[in-house]
């Protein structure tokens, strides 16, 4: 018997995501889940057949693909065998040796520097990624069996290396880092939801051996096969910027395109283009039933012949979430057209959704699910009445012309601005809170970008597949196509390049809460149903224009905590200080690490917005070492930056040179401080240069002696920054602050302690010493500070730390991570 139910694929979707987050969220014990699913199977199924009630039949079904849902998330969660990687891999990355097979197809990416060096010009490193399935470790020199997948990163170009591989390799083996700053990407969760729990880092293709080939899929080699053949063509024909826009677009390599370009199509709002997802397929399906139509075959062998293509690309990309989304729908019309009935858009998204979540529940968590099915759901409920709002609705004029009297405007491009304004703006309203919630990013300029890029989009994805075709069958073929195609594509990159620069077209913004966007979709949600719900539409804009105004409203008349707030961030060995002062006004001291990543868009940016802060109104460099401000221009461009502090000898060094540079084209006055000089603004507070000195005596010293010392007091609590400050620095502070004293400081030079430095700190008495460190095994002469009564905090422990100082004149310090592990809040702790 049927279930009288006109979407039921909506619903079960809706019902295995509410199991999935069930099992997430709360301990269910396994044998009651059993348990009710089996009762719920049993109740189902003896209302259809014998007491033939469909509602209850309904419940019992929709219950029961909850109860799948909660065992397909537990099942990811499970008890790892004994012999696993992970339990191989430690905290700190250890060297090793492994066998495994290679899992997915290895992708190469340019490691552009976070810095540029304007004296020389160099090239670019490029790493491979790929995942294995490990299979044996050599622990001394016995090989041990293992199993479990592997992130395995060569620091070479690596390409001749495939899928089914059998390889040998050694090198740096560690379990993914967990986060250790708030509001910092969680790499290690991210890597545990597709079952990755150690990653491996290998300095040369040398070290990597091929011991046989053809493991795996038989279909996956093949189709990767095929990838590999079109990334022949594209290298053959197109340039580095065309070719990894054409990468990304056509074959979904997601490394492909970086650095300035992919921060372009982020702020332009068409990163979506460069993903491969359902519009990519979409556009590839349509013009295939189009060019089939115009053929003698019969519409339903041209359905087959479609599906067959569409099977085919799915695979071709990697079953991503997207393109399996855009798949089932587009094959759901292809099996309607070959039945001769039709299919049901919101029903095929739903079969969609559940196809997915079978093979990876995780995949409810990603921001790509996320969006690619909110997209679709804003484009079904709200494509068309967004344009009969914007457009209004056509005339009695307009739909009795005589279409010899139509002119090309009205034929063409009216209905083309009218469907594709609709849509980006259908988009725009059901996706934009949720990328404000991942990305902190709001793009009002894509509504207008993309109803421009679509024709180049179409004409690249097009013709480049159909270069594709030619060039795998013979290269010369392709010459003619690749010209079009790359001259479409580099007028593509050029207008994104132009929209990114428009004034106000994107803006950066703290994500908004867990509560307020539960709230929006909820408005959402009312608004898509309103047909169903006797709620009148004017309540509904005014639901949503008080979600806008009431965050507004409430920030506006919140006064700030009355405390100071210091959080030494963890960016190894490096410096980030972030200092937020009673008045409310704020103060950066150093933005930079050694690391080969940019510490300002992967921890300030995100430890500022989870604080809620929009600006900086004070940040002051140390000195001229890049460790220490390799991430000032990235987080410049992400908040307005009021005043910048360095010492004289800061900008006579070109990298320097050019941070101040750009520092004075975002509009940051740049000032020069030395010692006695007092950055005002902080009320009550005072902070006050305590080195170097200016004069001939700061030519004399070393760079790291040229270090800006801070000296930062509230009441009775005092606070030092000492960034880099070796044995002349920290003398010269000694002799010209005699009794220097201090309640909590920063450990010079990441806690390197010369007989200089160790007399320094302990002449200073803190109670609390912070060390910024990449070293787990911190030196003896630090841990000999605890003896003196001094409690220390490094970052590798504890990760970021916070001093928190109220007016009553209690400190509490709260270190972000428990040992080596992530917590999800953070531990306070009473300095003694």
């Amino acid at each position: 018997m049927q279930m009288p139910v006109r979407r039921p694929m909506v619903g079960m979707a809706v019902f295995f995501i509410a199991g999935i987050l069930l099992a997430e969220y709360c301990a269910i014990p396994a044998a009651w889940v059993w348990g009710a699913a089996a009762a719920f199977a049993l109740c189902a199924t003896m209302s259809l057949l014998m007491v033939e009630l469909p509602w209850l039949a309904n419940v019992c079904i929709f219950a029961l693909v909850a109860a799948v849902g909660v065992l397909c998330q537990q099942s990811t969660t499970r008890t790892l065998p004994p012999n696993d990687i992970r339990f191989a891999a430690q905290a700190t990355s250890s060297f090793a040796k492994l066998r495994g097979v290679i899992t997915s197809p290895p992708e190469s990416e340019r490691l552009e520097p976070v810095l540029p060096d304007p004296s020389k010009d160099s090239d670019p490193d490029i790493r491979t990624t790929f995942d294995v399935r490990a299979t044996a470790i050599c622990i001394g020199s016995e090989w041990r069996n293992v199993t479990g997948l592997v992130r395995v990163r060569i620091y070479e170009k690596a390409t001749d290396l495939r899928y089914g591989d059998e390889i040998e390799f050694s090198g740096g083996l560690k379990r993914p880092p967990p986060q250790t700053n708030p509001g910092q990407f969680d790499y290690a969760r991210f890597l545990a939801r597709q079952g990755i729990f150690a990653v491996a880092s290998v300095g040369s293709r040398e070290n990597v051996q091929r011991l046989s080939a053809g493991h795996g899929s038989w279909v996956k080699r093949r189709l990767f096969a095929v990838r590999r053949a079109a990334q022949a063509v594209f290298d053959r024909f197109a340039g580095p910027q065309t070719g990894s826009i054409l990468s990304c677009m056509l074959l979904g390599h997601r490394q492909a395109v970086h650095g300035r370009l992919a921060e372009a199509f982020v702020r332009s709002g068409t990163a979506h283009v460069l993903a491969i997802s359902g519009l990519h397929l979409m556009i590839l399906a349509g013009t295939l039933w189009r060019v089939l139509c115009l053929t003698p075959l019969d519409r339903r062998l041209n359905a087959v012949l479609l599906l067959i293509f569409i099977g085919f690309f799915v695979g071709l990309t990697g079953m991503r979430a997207p393109v399996v989304r855009a798949g089932v729908i587009a094959g759901m019309m292809c099996i309607g057209e070959i039945l001769s009935k039709r299919s049901d858009t919101l029903n095929s998204l739903g079969a969609a959704a559940v196809l997915i979540l079978l093979g990876n529940p995780n995949e409810i968590f990603s921001a790509g699910f996320q969006l690619t099915f909110t997209a679709v759901l804003g484009i079904v409920c709200f494509a068309w009445p967004m344009g009969s709002f914007i457009f209004g609705q056509p005339t009695a004029i307009d739909r009795l012309a005589v279409e010899d009297e139509r002119s090309v405007a009205r034929e063409w491009l009216g209905p083309y601005a009218r469907t594709n304004s609709a849509v980006s703006c259908a988009t725009m309203l059901t996706t934009a809170p949720l990328v404000a919630w991942h990305f902190h990013i709001f793009a009002p300029i894509a509504i207008f970008v993309n109803l421009l890029v679509f024709p180049f989009l179409w004409i690249i994805i097009s013709l480049g597949a159909l270069e594709i075709l030619a060039g795998m069958i013979y290269l010369p073929l392709a010459w003619p196509l690749a010209q079009c195609v790359n001259g479409t594509t580099y007028l593509f990159a050029k207008m994104v390049l132009l929209a990114e620069k428009i004034r106000f077209g994107y803006a950066y913004l703290p994500g908004p809460s867990d509560i307020w966007l539960i709230g929006c979709y909820g408005i959402l949600l009312i608004a898509a149903c309103r047909s169903l719900l006797p709620v009148k539409r004017v309540y509904v804009w005014a639901m949503m224009a008080g979600l806008f105004i009431l965050p507004s409203a409430l920030r506006a008349v919140s006064t700030p905590p009355d405390e100071l707030r210091v959080t030494c961030l963890d960016v190894g060995r490096g410096a980030a200080f972030v200092v937020e002062f009673p008045n409310g006004r704020n103060l950066l001291y150093d933005a930079g690490t050694a690391r080969r990543y940019d510490v300002g868009r992967s921890v300030v940016a995100p430890f500022l917005w989870s604080r809620g802060i929009r600006k900086v109104d004070a940040l002051v460099i140390s000195h001229a070492h890049a460790d220490h401000f390799s991430g000032v221009p990235a987080m410049c461009e992400r908040f307005p930056v009021k005043s910048v502090f360095i010492n004289r000898r800061f900008a006579e060094q070109p990298t320097p040179a050019w941070v101040i540079d750009w520092l004075r084209l975002h509009k940051a006055g740049v000032e020069i401080v030395a010692a006695g000089d007092r950055i005002a603004g902080y009320g009550e507070c005072s902070v006050e240069v305590l080195h170097p000195p200016d004069g001939p005596i700061l030519d004399m010293l070393a760079p790291n002696d040229q270090s800006c010392a801070l000296r930062i007091r509230w009441r009775d609590f005092c606070l030092l920054l000492t960034g880099d400050l070796e044995d002349q620095g920290v003398c010269m502070v000694r002799r010209n602050f005699p009794g220097l004293r201090a309640d909590a400081m920063q450990v010079p030079h990441h806690g390197r302690l010369s007989a200089a430095i160790r007399d320094f700190v302990e002449g200073c008495s803190p109670k609390a010493a912070l060390v910024n460190t990449d070293e787990t095994d911190l030196s003896p002469a630090v841990r000999q500070l605890a003896s003196r009564g001094i409690e220390v905090y490094a970052t590798p422990e504890a990760g970021a730390v916070t001093l928190r100082l109220d007016r009553g004149g209690n400190v509490r310090v709260e270190a972000f991570c428990s040992c080596k592990s992530s917590v999800d809040a953070m531990r306070p702790k009473k300095i003694p």
